[in-house]
Parts: C-alpha cells; structure tokens; sequence
C-alpha cells in the first residue's frame, strides 16, 4: 500500500512539473517590464504625470490648472492599484502570430495580483505596435504594446495612461 502510494504521488509530481514546465514554455517572449509613469488625461492642455519615485511632473501648460490637487487624485488611483494587486512590476508573456499578439502579467511582487490576462491585441498597421480593437472592462480600460526586443505596454482608461516598459528575450 505503502509503494502505491509513493509511486501514486511520484507520478502526480511529474505531472505537475511537466504541466508548469509547458505553462511556461506557451509564449514566444518573456518580457520584463516596470512602471515608468502614469499621466492623468488632458485637462485643457495639461498632463499630470507621476514618475516612479512618486515625484509629480506637468506635460503641456498647466497655467491655472490644480496642479497639486490632480496629482494627489493620481498617486491615490497609483497607489489603490497597486495595493488592489494590478501588477505594476512583472514578467509579460506574449504570444506572437500574424495577426496581433496575446499573454500574460504576472507581477513580481507577491503581494499583488498573480496574473492580468492579457487578451488578443492585434497588430496595427503591419508594424510591432498592437492594441486591442474594443473597450476592455466597465472603465473603458484599453490596453497597447509596442515593440519587439524593447515593449512599451500602456493601459489606458477614464484614470489617464499607466505606462510600463522592459526588455524581452524570446524563449
């Protein structure tokens, strides 16, 4: 009884190890990619952007804009998405074909949320820039990649534009 049970459980442990092994092999590129900035939308003319030493910068002219105010509304989306598990460093997995690429976020913190399934994104203008054709979730969440070797991956909705950005090898 003993042995079945070893050999039982010596066979589920190759199993798992071989379906994490493929898991993990499904994708063309792995990308590692951080947040470089958020920019709040254009507000007359005026960005707010929050770079990731939570130092605040304007984009455009901001003259008579609340500056100060719109900032703290950003880092307070900034930090309610990171405490609410969106990854905001992590591993990107891309699956490329013809027409557009799909994958997988998996942030490399393990506070945060574990995987943001990133769905069909299709290639636009025949180039290596990919977005996706329709509005994502309730807040018009809309999601683009740009690059090959380098990625530049922006979410953008109501909240303004999250920008992350890495360097990929191809698996």
């Amino acid at each position: 009884m003993i042995n079945k049970i070893s050999t039982l459980s010596l066979v589920l442990m190759f199993l798992l190890i071989g379906t994490i092994a493929k898991a993990n092999n499904d994708f063309n590129r792995k990308c590692k990619v951080d947040f470089i900035r958020m920019m709040s939308p254009s507000i007359g003319g005026c960005n707010i952007v929050i770079l990731p030493n939570d130092k605040v910068d304007t984009d455009g002219y901001c003259g008579g804009q609340p500056v100060d105010k719109i900032a703290n509304m950003l880092q307070e989306t900034l930090s309610f998405l990171k405490a609410n598990e969106f990854p905001i460093n992590a591993y990107l997995y891309l699956i490329d074909n013809d027409y557009g690429v799909s994958g997988t976020l998996k942030s490399d913190n393990f506070k945060q949320k574990d995987e943001f399934k990133i769905p069909f994104l299709k290639n636009i203008e025949g180039s290596k820039s990919y977005k996706s054709e329709q509005i994502m979730l309730d807040n018009g969440l809309r999601i683009k990649i740009v690059g090959k070797d380098n990625v530049t991956m922006t979410f953008s909705g109501g909240f303004g534009i999250i920008y992350l950005s890495g360097k990929c090898n191809s698996s």
